[in-house]
């Protein structure tokens, strides 16, 4: 299988977490979890300065997703890999924690707690997602399909949104 994270998606979500910890006024330290695990941060009380990572308490964890082309509301549903909501929610019963899925779109920057979704899904939010441009049949799979937008337009299920007049400045890397 393919590696698709490259060092420029971590530099962006490094970004993406600074940022939205500043939207939300959360102190915490994000730490980036290792290569291959099914999330992206774990996220611990501060580190003071010069102080050491090792025994800190773990706060929450966050899945961080880079969107520099689209807009939040471009469509209905933000489609997301049921393994990931799996993860998300075993990881949170396990620890009591949070899970954010943070997402930077072109035109803001949304965030919602995967661990608040319970089961069972309802129907027509689990359905075949994925891409299929790349020819890797690894990219397509089961999906949570998480409503973005009510009719009216504004932010939908749990999904907090603070618009942005412009994209972050990160490096672009290609959208996987």
């Amino acid at each position: 299988m393919p590696i698709r994270e490259t060092p420029l998606h971590r530099e962006a979500q490094g970004a993406i977490i600074r940022e939205w910890l500043e939207a939300t006024g959360f102190h915490y330290t994000a730490l980036p979890l290792p290569p291959f695990s099914e999330l992206d941060y774990m996220l611990v009380d501060p580190v003071p300065e010069g102080g050491t990572i090792m025994h800190r308490i773990i706060e929450a964890y966050a899945e961080v997703k880079h969107r520099p082309s689209t807009k939040m509301l471009a469509h209905n549903s933000y489609m997301i890999s049921l393994h990931k909501v799996f993860a998300a929610k075993r990881l949170s019963v396990m620890t009591n924690k949070p899970v954010w899925l943070v997402i930077r779109w072109l035109d803001g920057l949304g965030w919602f707690n995967l661990a608040s979704l319970f089961p069972p899904l309802d129907d027509g939010l689990v359905k075949v997602g994925g891409r299929e441009d790349r020819g890797d049949g690894a990219d397509v799979e089961p999906c949570a399909f998480l409503p973005l937008a009510k009719v009216n337009g504004e932010p939908y299920w749990g999904w907090t949104h603070v618009a942005k007049e412009t994209p972050l400045d990160i490096p672009r890397s290609p959208e996987t």
